[in-house]
Order: structure tokens, then C-alpha cells, then sequence
């Protein structure tokens, strides 16, 4: 048993945590579903409270985590029930994910410790730029969530960032203390990634013959910024021997339907839906791009990696830079210039670089089991160190 059991079991009662969020969609519900089955392993109970419980992901959550239908996560009306769940079940830890639930969250340990004087630590998790973010909103909008964000989040017992620089983008707009800043990576690399690597994915750009495989997964969203990847993949010379596959789902699907044909791409680039096992694509790609304007993280780049498979991105803010080394594991490119990760593409199907086992060693931060012990020294009291 290690020690993080241990110490557990050696207090001789199992501790509570709870990870609250609105949904259990995108990495963010991979995130949590990693997070949650990794606690449960070392003996630790775990709530998920999601406002809406529908998703592919419950599939590999663990029978011990309790998942938790909440009526409502809007940060006053979903006061109640949240409020009632702390004083019933008493965790030590509640983790966030956005702004509305953390400000929800606050606001329920002040209703639930006016009863019953429990100790409870609220921690939140950026997982994306907020500055970003914010900027895509209203003004009013955008007033108001900054608002929120320095008037709530210094109350938070620790902020979680998945990268320096989300990290240093949050305390740009919402100053805190830096002794309650963390970086923490996201818990991306799972004992099953091999295994399900090895599966076949069963689809005819992946049998044996055909043209190697550019491969990009992730949701349809203007963020990925596929556009610039489909006119980097039109701007590569017509002998070169490639096909596209996107993987993923959004609003965006129609546009770059249109802009596929309008490219001249018709059977060679595709959009090949949201899928329930990526990493068979990742295993059998020549080659993972990365497109995107911005990214918190960037977990594709680290589930290419953990299979071996040569990654290109841009290099965003924030997270592909840090994960790549600046470049030392895969070309960075300028955000939307479609010529430069052209040009990329070509040089890395040439010479993809670092050799499979270097990527897979670079992941080792990644891995589940290392980041939960990252998360138990903020959320388990046994686990925080003496001040």
C-alpha cells in the first residue's frame, strides 16, 4: 500500500472530496473522470456533482465514484442544494472548474459551516485562459466575470492552473496571493491509453495501403482554429501523399463542410465525428496537428505523445509551448498562419522528431497517478504539510 493509502486508512476513516462542475463534457470531463477514478484507488471517497450527468465519459468512470445530480449549478438559485450536500455529507474538499461553480461553491461552505462549523477547503481549477475567455463575452458580461473573479476567487484556500501560463494570465486580471497559485499539469496519461492504442479503430484511412494520416482531434469550435489547418493542408504540394482527419464535434461543423469542398479537399480531408477511442487514431497517425488560437493546456498533445506518435502546434497561449519544451519535442508555429505549419507538416513527415521513446518519457509528468498526488497535497488534510 503507498503511503498516500496508508496514511488514510492509518486515520481510520475514508476522507470525502467532492469535484463540482456544470457538465462532464470535453477534456474537462476527461480531466475529472482521471482525477476521480485515481482517488478512489487510494482509498479516497469521491462525489462528481454535475448539473447535467449525460456523458460518453461516465463510461469509464469507476463504480465507486457516487455521481451526483444537482437540480441547478447557477451560483444562487443552486444554493440549496449544494448547501444541504456539504452539511449531509461533510467532505474536506470541494474542487471547481469554472467561475460560476466556484463562486456557487464559496457561497454554499459559508451557508453549510454556519450550521455545522465543518472545515471544508474550496479549491478552484483554471483550465483555460480566461483572458480568452473574457474577451469572447458582452462587456457587461465581461465586466461582471471579471468582478466576480477578484472579488471571489482570493477566498479560494488554493487556485489550481494547468499551466504557468494560464496561471500567469489569471493573476494578470484577478491579483491573489501567489502562496495559493498552483501549477498543476492535467492528468492526461491512463494506464488504458496503451491498451486502447492497440485497438483497431476500424476505419478505411487506417488500413494497410493507404496515404499516411494527418490526424487533429478536438471539438469544432473557432478556438481549434481548423480553418487555418485545412488551408495549411491545401497549401501542401499535390504530390504530397496526405490525408486529414479531424476528429470531434461543434458548432462549426457546416463552415468548414463548406470550406473542405471550397479548398479543393474533397477526399482528402474528412470530419470523422467525435469518437469513442482516439488513441487508436493517435497510434496509427503519421502525424497529431495542433491548431488552435489558444489553449489552456492542450491534453491531445500529451495523449499523441504518450503513444509516440510526432506532434506540430501552434504556439499558443499557453499551453503547447510548455508541453513541447519550446519546440524541443515538436515544431511551434505562429498562431493562424497557415503557410508556416504548412511548411511545418512537410518538415516533420520528413523528419519527425524526437525519436517515439523520448515522447512517451516526456509524458512521465502527465500521468494520473503523479498529478493526484500534486491534487492530494491541496485537498487532503493529512497530506498539506505542517505550516
Amino acid at each position: 500500500m503507498n503511503r498516500f493509502a496508508s496514511d488514510i486508512f492509518t486515520h481510520g476513516k475514508q476522507p470525502r472530496i467532492a469535484f463540482l462542475s456544470p457538465a462532464l463534457g470535453g477534456g474537462i470531463g476527461r480531466v475529472l473522470v482521471n482525477l476521480g477514478n485515481a482517488f478512489t484507488e487510494r482509498g479516497v471517497s469521491v462525489d462528481l456533482l454535475l448539473g447535467n450527468s449525460e456523458s460518453p465519459y461516465l463510461q469509464h468512470l469507476s463504480p465507486q465514484v457516487r455521481v451526483i445530480d444537482l437540480p441547478t449549478t447557477h451560483a444562487l438559485s443552486g444554493l440549496p442544494a449544494l448547501a444541504g450536500y456539504l452539511r449531509r455529507e461533510r467532505p474536506v474538499a470541494i474542487n471547481t472548474d469554472s467561475i460560476r461553480v466556484n463562486v456557487l461553491a464559496l457561497r454554499a461552505r459559508s451557508l453549510a459551516q454556519i450550521a455545522s462549523r465543518q472545515p471544508l477547503r474550496v479549491c478552484a481549477t483554471l483550465h483555460n485562459t480566461y483572458s480568452h475567455a473574457l474577451a469572447s463575452r458582452s462587456p457587461a458580461k465581461r465586466r461582471t466575470q471579471l468582478a466576480r473573479m477578484r472579488r471571489f476567487y482570493p477566498r479560494n484556500d488554493a487556485v489550481i492552473a494547468v499551466s504557468r501560463g494560464v496561471a500567469e494570465d489569471f493573476l494578470d486580471l484577478a491579483p491573489l496571493p501567489q502562496s495559493r497559485m498552483h501549477v498543476i499539469p492535467n492528468p492526461v496519461v491512463t494506464p488504458e491509453i496503451e491498451r486502447m492504442a492497440a485497438l483497431d479503430p476500424g476505419h478505411p484511412w487506417l488500413t494497410p495501403g493507404q496515404p499516411p494520416l494527418l490526424l487533429a482531434v478536438g471539438r469544432l469550435h473557432p478556438q481549434k482554429d481548423y480553418p487555418t489547418l485545412l488551408r495549411a493542408c491545401a497549401g501542401l504540394p499535390r504530390s504530397t501523399a496526405l490525408r486529414l482527419l479531424i476528429l470531434g464535434e461543434g458548432e462549426q461543423r457546416p463552415h468548414l463542410e463548406r470550406l473542405i469542398g471550397e479548398l479543393g479537399l474533397t477526399g482528402r480531408a474528412a470530419l470523422g465525428g467525435q469518437v469513442d477511442n482516439p488513441y487508436a487514431y493517435m497510434a496509427r497517425a503519421r502525424l497529431l496537428v495542433l491548431s488552435s488560437a489558444w489553449e489552456g493546456f492542450g491534453n491531445v498533445l500529451v495523449e499523441a505523445m504518450a503513444v509516440g506518435t510526432p506532434v506540430v502546434a501552434t504556439d499558443c497561449p499557453h499551453g503547447p509551448g510548455e508541453i513541447l519544451d519550446k519546440g524541443r519535442l515538436g515544431r511551434l508555429v505562429p498562431v493562424g498562419d497557415a503557410g508556416a505549419l504548412a511548411a511545418a507538416i512537410s518538415d516533420a513527415l520528413v523528419q519527425p522528431v524526437p525519436a517515439p521513446e523520448i515522447l512517451r518519457a516526456a509524458t512521465e509528468p502527465y500521468r494520473v497517478a503523479t498529478v493526484a498526488e500534486q491534487y492530494a497535497r491541496l485537498l487532503l488534510p493529512h497530506e498539506r504539510p505542517a505550516p
